[in-house]
């Protein structure tokens, strides 16, 4: 991820996941299953997700769109 721009293609599997914070369980043994494809402009911070799933158990999410940080964060960095 050296370039303005890197194009991002990522799979996640796992067939017992536990998530928990603060000795809450959010998720207990749950099969995960994702597909992130995903337009990184490291530039500007503007990141474009394509076609793209998470699916927890039989649930399956699908989302696109695009996610930036606001001009003015960017000008103190």
């Amino acid at each position: 991820m050296t370039m303005s721009e890197t194009d991002l293609q990522m799979t996640f599997n796992a067939g017992d996941l536990l998530l928990s914070w603060m000795a809450t369980k959010y998720l207990n043994k749950v099969a995960l299953d994702s597909k992130i494809d995903m337009l990184a402009n490291l530039d500007k911070m503007k990141f474009t997700f394509r076609e793209n799933y998470l699916s927890i158990n039989d649930l399956k999410l699908n989302f696109s769109g695009t996610v930036a940080m606001p001009a003015t964060i960017l000008r103190q960095i």
